[in-house]
């Protein structure tokens, strides 16, 4: 729901949370999506599926994966940098470049 996590980047939230049920034939595209997530709104990015799916992550703003989870049950650690949000949006002001008024 690619509008939710623009909404929540819009509002100026910290990080974004994905609470998924993707299978595991499906972990690619959760792994793809994930990342578009973070990267599209710079902003990071705890992406939790389910263990039968697996492939859980902690995602920086620049979408770098910090920690990620294979399948089965397993609980991830990762130190995210808040402040690496606004200085990624600093230095890349997709957001000013919006229009929303033409979609």
């Amino acid at each position: 729901f690619p509008e939710v996590a623009r909404s929540l980047a819009l509002q100026d939230a910290d990080f974004l949370v994905t609470v998924a049920q993707f299978p595991e034939q499906r972990r690619e595209q959760w792994r793809a999506l994930s990342l578009a997530r973070a990267i599209e709104n710079q902003i990071p990015h705890l992406a939790c599926n389910w263990a039968e799916g697996g492939g859980s992550m902690i995602i920086s703003a620049l979408g770098t994966v910090l920690a990620g989870a294979e399948s089965g049950e397993e609980i991830i650690f990762g130190e995210v940098d808040l402040s690496e949000r606004d200085q990624v949006r600093g230095e890349i002001p997709c957001f000013s470049d919006r229009r929303p008024e033409v979609y």
